[in-house]
């Protein structure tokens, strides 16, 4: 048995603009969030794990800081030194080598180090790739 909400009166669609065009006069239009490279994500997401989002772009910016070559380098190079670079993210011994193991696992499926072509996909395929 499907149930579903009634589609909103004329009323209510009134108050939504109403409500909509205050919003928009207070705080100006929605400008949606940036795109981040889907690769640049997975990568943040394992940083951010048991510490804050400020704490996890911070070990971000300072990955790609000490790695100027980008991706590759990074998965070439001694755990140890991933670890340095994103001691500030905390548990920095956990996350190098499974970023490492990341990076070598898209480098393989994808020949480089893109996953730009999940924007394509539905999430439940996204999820699952």
């Amino acid at each position: 048995m499907s149930t579903s909400a009634a589609p909103p009166t004329p009323a209510e669609r009134r108050r939504v603009r109403t409500i909509l065009n205050r919003l928009r006069k207070r705080f100006g239009d929605l400008t949606p969030p940036r795109a981040v490279d889907p690769l640049d994500e997975l990568i943040l997401t394992v940083l951010s794990q048991h510490t804050s989002d400020l704490n996890a772009e911070r070990a971000f910016a300072d990955l790609r800081s000490a790695f100027p070559g980008g991706w590759g380098e990074i998965e070439a190079a001694p755990s140890q030194t991933v670890a340095d670079a994103i001691r500030s993210g905390g548990l920095a011994n956990s996350k190098a080598p499974r970023i490492q193991a990341i990076l070598h696992e898209v480098r393989e499926r994808e020949g480089g180090y893109d996953l730009a072509s999940l924007r394509e996909l539905p999430d439940a395929e996204a999820r699952s790739y």
